[in-house]
């Protein structure tokens, strides 16, 4: 609401600057830097997340297993700093992967929650069950080329790197959960004192025009 003078268009003595509804609603715009609310993921969207999830993680950490299995070969026997150039690929690749999977989180933390949770619960019977993953690993591959190799990765994940590397990408999914839980409660929040202070705004104005009158 304007307080200037109908007939001169100046400002009335003792009013200095535009209105108090004008001026709070100038100090609430940075509460809201956007013309409009983010966009959220839905239901469609985390199911996808959960699809990507447990294609991405395993996957990331298949590569990463079969390079180190690489390099194991090549530092087994007599280690004299040599190692293996594809494995080295497969394990940056895989690292790459991984990074993907957290920040996809963004998008829906499903992804890396249900790929974290899954990976983490086969890198436990990795660890604490050696024997029966070593066998089942070998059952699998038995008779074919990746024999040796699966071998060698799963020395690789009975050593905790699977199960690590599980946990660790659940938690940043978890993580990225409860940010946006925090985020939509901050949101709230602030929806609801911008709508309380524009009606406290309004009163005062009213109350103003009144005296003025």
């Amino acid at each position: 609401m304007s307080t200037s003078d109908p007939r001169t268009g100046s400002t009335p003595p003792g009013t200095d600057g535009p209105a108090p509804a004008a001026r709070a609603a100038d100090e609430r715009d940075d509460l809201f830097p956007g013309p409009h609310a983010p966009r959220r993921t839905g239901p469609a969207g985390h199911l996808l997340g959960t699809v990507v999830g447990l294609v991405l993680v395993p996957s990331a950490l298949a590569v990463a297993l079969v390079g180190e299995s690489r390099i194991l070969v090549a530092q087994t026997d007599g280690w004299d700093a040599s190692t293996d150039a594809v494995g080295i690929v497969l394990v940056s690749v895989g690292v790459l992967l991984l990074a993907a999977t957290v920040y996809l989180g963004v998008w829906s933390p499903t992804v890396p929650i249900v790929g974290g949770l899954v990976t983490a619960v086969a890198g436990g019977v990795f660890l604490y069950a050696p024997s029966l993953a070593r066998e089942t690993v070998l059952a699998v591959l038995d008779g074919t080329s990746w024999r040796t190799t699966g071998g060698t990765a799963t020395v690789a994940a009975t050593s905790g790197t699977v199960l690590l590397t599980g946990a660790l990408v659940l938690v940043a999914g978890l993580t990225a959960w409860q940010s946006r839980r925090r985020g939509k409660a901050i949101g709230d929040w602030r929806a609801r004192h911008g709508a309380h202070a524009a009606e406290a705004d309004r009163a005062a104005a009213d109350r103003a025009a009144a005296d003025a009158s």
